[in-house]
């Protein structure tokens, strides 16, 4: 087994930082992908709440 990593060490920090900033830009695409869609989304609830 490799050495013991301690709380500043500086591999537990850079896979730290390199995971935030994963997950950071893993949620940013998927609320760009969500933008994206609500044109859509609010203009078929227009369509469906018009009177016929």
């Amino acid at each position: 087994m490799g050495p013991a990593l301690t709380d500043d060490s500086p591999q537990l920090i850079a896979a730290y930082m390199a995971a935030r900033q994963a997950r950071f830009e893993c949620r940013e695409r998927t609320q760009i992908h969500v933008l994206k869609d609500k044109p859509d989304c609010i203009r078929e609830m227009l369509k469906s709440n018009e009177p016929h």
